[in-house]
């Protein structure tokens, strides 16, 4: 084991220069690659002649006017009121069940 990391101690510094080296590499690579890519589309574009802009749009424009609505009758909203009415209608109606059921088990 000794042997190993002597030889690992040894190599260090060499293999983290190459590490480096390649990074640089590989940056300068992709640089190249970017930009010849980008002069080429930027080229393309240039040459390509140009086209006459269309005159119809592709969409007709609407017209507010020349819709024609209906009139819908909305639902009747229930006021606080009558809200309240229903539930004292209920409540009593529950109340009076059960006080005819008492008299009914009573007899």
């Amino acid at each position: 084991m000794e042997i190993f990391k002597k030889l690992i101690d040894l190599n260090k510094l060499k293999v983290y220069n190459i590490y480096k080296e390649i990074k640089i590499y590989s940056v300068i690579f992709l640089l190249g690659v970017g930009s010849t890519l980008t002069y080429k589309s930027m080229n393309d574009q240039l040459m390509q002649p140009n086209k006459d802009p269309i005159k119809e749009p592709f969409y007709k424009k609407l017209n507010i006017w020349d819709f024609e609505f209906e009139s819908e009758v909305l639902p009747h909203l229930k006021t606080s009121q009558e809200i309240i009415n229903e539930a004292q209608d209920k409540y009593l109606h529950i109340k009076v069940e059960e006080i005819k059921r008492k008299n009914i088990k009573t007899n």
